[in-house]
Parts: structure tokens; C-alpha cells; sequence
């Protein structure tokens, strides 16, 4: 949670120090809440560090690609799981092996919209204590965000 990333000065104390962070009311001691993103189809600020177009929602032709990470500290990633009905049903994405214990899990989903229309696509992880992420949204201030991340799409399939 500190993540000190430039040192320049090491001070000893004799109890816990507040940092800026801190004293702006985060909390000291910070667990990893587990979390799921879905980086495309949709407009996730990751697709930048990927060198996807800016965003998508409006899909044309079928199968499509539901991508995204998963990240849980410590614990890992047991599983991934897509919803393409807002959450009514739930179906397993298929996983890279991460690099290591601490890293991001990138997975993948590959849906066959039954029509044209509007989908609400979610996701949501499961971490490797078997801890399935919960559904309620919090914003990351003091504890790190929650929630299962929602993308609307569009699906026009030309031939239909």
C-alpha cells in the first residue's frame, strides 16, 4: 500500500508512522481486496497499456473476445467467471498462468451472442482461498474498490 518507490531518506521511529496517505485517512495496513476488470469489449483505462483502440461497445459479428485481469495479493486466482446476462448466469473464462504469486491474471471468455441487441457483461474472480469477490461497489477510499466491474455492449451481427 506504501509503495515506496524512490527512497531518499531513511528515518528510524519508535512506533507506527502516519505518511501523507495516512493522514489523508487510508488505512496503514492494507489487504488486497480481490478484483476482476474486464479490459475489452468496453472503454477500461487499461486497454491504453495495451494499445487498444479507446474504446468498444458496439460489436459487430460473433464470437467475440471478453478479456480482462484479475488480481487477489498473496492469495492468487482460483477462477474467473463471465456473466453475459447481467449477472443472472455465470460461465468459467479460460486462464493465462501468472508470472508469479503477486501478479495480475489475465483471462479470457469467448462468447457467441445468441442475437443482435444490448448485453450487460460482468465479471467477477474468485481468490485462491476459494473467497468469491463480493458484488457490493466501494470506491478504493480507505480500503481499495469492490464490486463486480459491468460493461454494456451492442451486438449487430450483419448476416442476421
Amino acid at each position: 500500500m506504501m509503495n515506496a518507490k524512490w527512497i531518499t531518506e531513511i528515518e528510524l521511529v519508535n512506533g507506527v508512522y502516519a505518511g501523507f496517505w495516512q493522514r489523508m485517512g487510508w488505512e496503514n495496513d492494507a489487504h488486497y481486496q480481490t478484483g476482476s476488470t474486464i479490459i475489452t469489449p468496453g472503454g477500461s483505462p487499461l486497454r491504453d497499456k495495451f494499445g487498444l483502440p479507446p474504446s468498444m461497445t458496439d460489436i459487430t459479428g460473433a464470437p467475440i473476445d471478453v478479456v480482462g485481469s484479475a488480481f487477489a495479493g498473496d492469495r492468487g486466482i482460483q477462477k474467473v467467471e463471465v456473466s453475459t446476462d447481467g449477472g443472472k448466469t455465470w460461465e468459467l473464462a479460460s486462464q493465462q498462468d501468472p508470472l508469479s504469486n503477486y501478479t495480475w491474471v489475465f483471462w479470457r471468455y469467448e462468447w457467441n451472442p445468441p442475437g443482435n441487441g444490448s448485453y450487460e457483461l460482468m465479471v467477477r474472480a474468485t481468490d485462491g482461498t476459494g473467497q468469491v469477490q463480493t458484488a457490493t461497489m466501494t470506491n478504493p477510499f480507505p480500503n481499495g474498490a469492490t464490486g463486480y466491474q459491468a460493461v454494456d455492449v451492442t451486438v449487430s451481427n450483419p448476416s442476421s
